[in-house]
């Protein structure tokens, strides 16, 4: 029942997302995609730039709220790229930014807050998906931000972590078998 239940949501946020024409999702291209974006993101991290998530995420840490991700209220799914998106956009930014978020730790209290991850997924990876959304759905950026809102549930459902593949290697020769 269970099963027949997840596939019922499934199809129905699929067919959400024909009917808001959410695009599909070039996987292997995200990442350059993503790095389209690093003098943006760059300039919020080092120059101040204002940021919508910068200004929620404040207010959040001055209210003392959220105080770790596993208590966390706040929805850090990327709109409709889902968790694998999550996922995909955070290693991306840790590789890119990892060294000046630790500098910014240091010296900004707001990245301290949380720890600079947190700060990655609730400033960072926002503003990178509603980057994303604008150029996918040719919209400006406040109807990204409404749009990534508004698909977090379908992305979740229907962008969920892949799971890792291990491909065997028939060629690889395992040395204790060759043993005499």
């Amino acid at each position: 029942m269970r099963k027949f239940c997840q596939d019922h949501k499934r199809r129905s946020a699929r067919e959400t997302w024909i009917q808001k024409g959410y695009p599909d999702i070039d996987w292997r291209r995200l990442d350059e995609r993503i790095s389209r974006h690093y003098g943006f993101l760059r300039k919020i991290l080092e120059d101040g730039m204002d940021s919508h998530y910068v200004d929620v995420f404040q207010d959040t840490v001055r209210a003392g709220k959220n105080r770790t991700l596993f208590r966390s209220d706040a929805n850090l799914t990327p709109g409709y790229y889902g968790i694998r998106g999550l996922r995909a956009m955070s290693e991306n930014l840790i590789q890119e930014f990892s060294s000046i978020l630790r500098k910014r730790a240091l010296q900004d209290r707001l990245v301290s807050a949380r720890g600079y991850t947190v700060y990655l997924q609730s400033v960072l990876v926002p503003e990178l998906a509603v980057r994303l959304i604008m150029e996918d759905m040719s919209v400006g950026e406040e109807e990204a931000r409404r749009i990534l809102e508004e698909s977090s549930d379908v992305g979740e459902l229907l962008n969920d972590e892949i799971a890792d593949v291990v491909l065997e290697d028939d060629d690889v020769v395992d040395p204790l078998s060759q043993a005499h």
